[in-house]
């Protein structure tokens, strides 16, 4: 048995249940990590995980000893455990699953829960000298919040999980700027003057020191979200070593990042190339499409002929729609885009789906295989939307090539 397999028949899917006051009691015995591991904690919309790649890459350059949490995996819960080392081995996960049942009994953890406390685990294991932690959802209520942090970043804020964290930007940020710890760092990258002025206004009011890289010059609106993110985690380095770059090896470190950074993962098959990448959320959408049209106008390959296969998470209608009026207005991108209506964790239903394709007078299909195999050889396909999706056809490739 593997431990995804393990997992899925001991905490079925993820779901957002947050219970912060029973979780912080089963989190107490983990204190001690502190002062031990400097903790950096990322939110944010949109590019959280990114920028904490970069981190764990410039951590890794240093010889610094890591532990990285991120959220959602896309092939395996394996992701999810990262240190200095690598990738925890699936046999290693397993166990720790087995033995983290054991003691913690009948505890009515979630899914997410379950796995930030064997997280810990493999923290303690290995008493890492940083611990960066992805937020999965929101900031205040979510797991990785159990634990204070030394400096906090918020990468973005857009409306997303709605339910959840609020019906506005104010309410979503306060949300998100839980995760800050007074008199510690939290740096933000916001664009918008609202959000800036919003979060400086509320970092005074708690005694929270807020740096903005937007407000500083770091970064610029025509600078794109990549180099926005690695400019964040530079940031985010630098302060946790306790030293400033030169400039000349901060653009080294820089342009270092952006090159080893894969925007897609690519497959091949049948002589069709697949571009995969996960958007779960319309600034997401907008943030991946712009990225992709700056990347092709560059090397002159905005031709139109490209394919999308688009999927879709449950959503608002209205986030439904904006994110295919976001793919409809690049024909220079793809000459033709097909929802997908599937059965994967927390699919949108086939009746909206059809809905929507007939309302933009565009494709669908229930059978993204046979979509694929109908393309012709030598045609490029990208396959983006909910991440849960995207894993599932990379695994499915990635069986196919090995069997």
């Amino acid at each position: 048995m593997t431990a995804d397999e393990w997992l899925t028949l001991n905490y079925h899917k993820e779901f957002f249940s947050p219970n912060p006051e029973s979780f912080n009691e089963l989190v107490k015995p983990y204190t001690h990590l502190q002062p031990g591991s400097h903790i950096i904690t990322v939110g944010g919309t949109n590019g959280k995980g990114q920028t904490c790649r970069f981190l764990a890459q410039l951590l890794n350059k240093e010889k610094k000893t890591f532990c990285l949490w991120t959220s959602p995996h896309l092939k395996s819960v394996t992701e999810r455990f990262v240190s200095h080392k690598g990738q925890i081995a699936d046999e290693e996960l397993l166990e720790l699953f087995q033995r983290k049942k054991q003691q913690t009994g009948e505890s009515q953890l979630s899914y997410y829960e379950f796995l930030f406390l064997c997280f810990l685990d493999f923290v303690q294991s290995l008493k890492p000298e940083y611990l960066i932690l992805e937020v999965g959802m929101g900031g205040r209520l979510d797991a990785v919040n159990s634990l204070d942090c030394d400096q906090a970043a918020i990468v973005s804020v857009s409306r997303d999980h709605q339910e959840f964290l609020g019906k506005n930007l104010k309410q979503i940020l306060f949300e998100k700027m839980g995760i800050a710890r007074k008199g510690r760092r939290l740096t933000t990258s916001f664009e918008s003057d609202y959000l800036r002025n919003l979060c400086s206004e509320r970092s005074l009011q708690e005694g929270v020191i807020h740096k903005d890289l937007f407000s500083e010059g770091r970064v610029g609106k025509k600078d794109d979200f990549p180099k926005r993110n690695a400019q964040l985690s530079i940031e985010l380095y630098e302060h946790s070593l306790g030293r400033k770059l030169e400039e000349k090896n901060r653009e080294d470190f820089l342009e270092e990042l952006l090159e080893n950074e894969v925007a897609f993962i690519e497959k091949e098959l049948g002589g069709r190339t697949l571009f995969l990448k996960g958007t779960h959320n319309v600034d997401g959408m907008r943030k991946l499409v712009h990225f992709l049209y700056s990347q092709l106008y560059n090397r002159g390959e905005c031709r139109g002929e490209d394919r999308l296969l688009l999927s879709f998470s449950k959503r608002s209608q209205s986030d439904l729609e904006s994110m295919v009026k976001i793919a409809k207005a690049y024909p220079c991108l793809f000459k033709d885009i097909t929802l997908y209506a599937g059965e994967f964790h927390k699919a949108c239903d086939k009746k909206t789906i059809e809905s929507l394709a007939n309302k933009f007078e565009i494709q669908w299909t229930q059978d993204w295989k046979q979509w694929i195999y109908l393309a012709a050889p030598g045609e490029r396909i990208f396959i983006t939307g909910s991440n849960y999706f995207v894993g599932e056809v990379c695994s499915h490739l990635d069986s196919s090539f090995s069997s």
